[in-house]
């Protein structure tokens, strides 16, 4: 049997799709403002359990 070269394997397509996916989720949620505003001194401690 022959290998055809060149081509790029599906699990490692989905492997980096994957990690796009990931890392654009993350950046998303961080960088939105998802989260209301502030309304205590402790909010910030309690915003990065959610996130």
């Amino acid at each position: 049997m022959e290998k055809e070269t060149g081509e790029i394997p599906g699990s490692l397509l989905a492997l980096v799709g994957g990690i796009a996916i990931a890392a654009m989720s993350l950046w998303y949620g961080q960088n939105n403002h998802l989260m209301p505003e502030q309304a205590s001194e402790q909010a910030p401690m309690v915003d990065d359990f959610l996130t």
